[in-house]
């Protein structure tokens, strides 16, 4: 079981969790504590000190999630989230993470905030394979969340998440195809849905993304 803490705003503190289920409270032995500033250095402004630690956990979150600890992934990417919450670069990549566990109502939140925070992200696409020790881990969470989706053809959530997953992954086509099909209207409405289709229609029709 995974604990988490659902905050008035919508942000979900996640618990990290290893691959037994096992609840760390706190990040794994020797990555409990921030570096601090090097010895003969200034100290740290308050913001300079915030933006160390995202980039701290941020190095975690990718570590864990390269390793297939994507449990303990979303742990380190909310805790980067936590020092830096305007960043929405940041929210992308625990959105991925999510993903990853299968957490799609929470991945949805988060690509969501994501898209209002800098709607220019899909301005870089870069292909999520590369993220992945086995570039075909990626494709076997898409077939679940495909599988998934089938029997919950409803679930506006998961279906944001799919179609951001295949712009993300490489198939613009398949995004476009997903958000133009009638039980995506809703999705197509919303904020975060116009911005996935927009970008996966100027990358299909070989329009430069951003123009």
């Amino acid at each position: 079981m995974v604990y988490r803490t659902v905050y008035e705003d919508g942000y979900v503190d996640y618990g990290g969790y290893d691959d037994g289920g096992t609840v760390l409270e706190e990040p794994l032995v020797g990555e409990g504590a921030v570096p601090a500033a090097p010895v003969g250095e200034q100290p740290l402004t308050p913001a300079q000190s915030m933006n160390r630690a995202s980039d701290y956990y941020l190095v975690l979150g990718d570590r864990a999630f390269r390793e297939g600890r994507y449990g303990d992934a979303v742990h380190f990417y909310a805790k980067a989230v936590e020092f830096a919450p305007n960043e929405g670069v940041l929210y992308l990549i625990l959105s991925d993470a999510l993903f990853a566990t299968g957490d799609y109502h929470y991945a949805a939140y988060t690509l969501r905030k994501a898209f209002e925070l800098d709607p220019g992200i899909v301005d870089n696409i870069v292909d999520k394979h590369s993220f992945y020790a086995d570039p075909v881990e990626f494709d076997r969470q898409i077939a679940v969340l495909e599988r998934y989706l089938e029997d919950h053809f409803l679930d506006d959530d998961a279906r944001l998440v799919l179609a951001a997953n295949y712009l993300f992954g490489g198939r613009p086509a398949a995004a476009v195809d997903l958000l133009e099909s009638a039980f995506s209207q809703e999705v197509v409405k919303s904020p975060a849905g116009q911005v996935v289709l927009a970008g996966a229609e100027k990358i299909q029709y070989g329009e430069p993304v951003g123009k």
